[in-house]
């Protein structure tokens, strides 16, 4: 008979590990934590796509899917960056859009406009490789609306999360969003809207994931606003490009 933790031993040889080295471990959490341990480095879809995958209850592990067969995202990749698992969480590059907190569980869709008020509509961008940061001028204003996955609305304490930033694999001025996958997290941003005080070049960003989520642009339309969101919330973003990011 087939159980729920040994998807970890079954799928340990795709991915190039041992499963002598973790079977020994008595949960499918463990297992799995072991697993990514031992695979070390991944895409980063991994961190923002399973809409109804439970995630693990280990600390630095909240981003883990406890399930990659759970794990579903649609067509080819062709983001060839990838994300490291380390024992203090998952770490790699991506475009954050940070803003004033929301609370889960009474706002079930949140709509951000990218604020250009700020820093005269400059966002800081690290330069990959060089330890150096740009300032890139941001076009028109953008507006996405930002959906939760429905698992999230089965925790128990949903009533008391809360997200202030989303990560992005691309800059929201570079490519359309078009319902990819993002993770919504609780990032510790520096108080201060210097571009400099938001660079994180040198040290990664911490975020405390909370959950998937998908990116759309525009406002929602009268048959979401109807049907699937009895309540939007409306807030200013702000973007920093291609920071460096731990996420746990």
């Amino acid at each position: 008979m087939s159980h729920p933790e040994d998807e970890p031993v079954a799928i340990s040889s795709l991915l190039g590990v041992d499963a002598r080295s973790f079977i020994h471990l008595p949960s499918t959490e463990e297992r799995m934590r072991a697993l990514l341990l031992q695979v070390g480095t991944f895409n980063r879809a991994l961190l923002m796509n399973g809409w109804w995958c439970e995630r693990l209850v280990l600390k630095n592990f909240s981003w883990a899917p406890a399930s990659l067969s759970n794990v579903l995202w649609p067509g080819p990749d062709t983001d060839l960056r990838m994300a490291t698992c380390t024992e203090e969480g998952a770490f790699g590059e991506f475009s954050i859009v940070h803003f004033t907190p929301v609370l889960l569980g009474i706002n079930y869709g949140v709509v951000v406009v990218m604020d250009e008020s700020n820093e005269s509509g400059i966002v800081s961008t690290a330069k990959p490789g060089t330890g150096g940061t740009s300032l890139t001028k941001l076009g028109l204003c953008q507006i996405f609306r930002l959906m939760l996955s429905p698992y999230l609305f089965r925790l128990h304490d949903v009533q008391t999360l809360v997200i202030n930033a989303i990560l992005l694999t691309h800059s929201v001025c570079a490519q359309k969003l078009d319902g990819g996958g993002v993770a919504a997290v609780v990032a510790n941003i520096p108080d201060g809207d210097a571009p400099s005080a938001r660079s994180h070049v040198d040290t990664p960003l911490h975020c405390r994931f909370v959950t998937i989520g998908s990116a759309t642009d525009r406002m929602p339309d009268v048959a979401e606003t109807m049907h699937s969101r009895n309540y939007w919330v409306h807030v200013a973003g702000h973007e920093i490009v291609s920071g460096k990011v731990r996420i746990t």
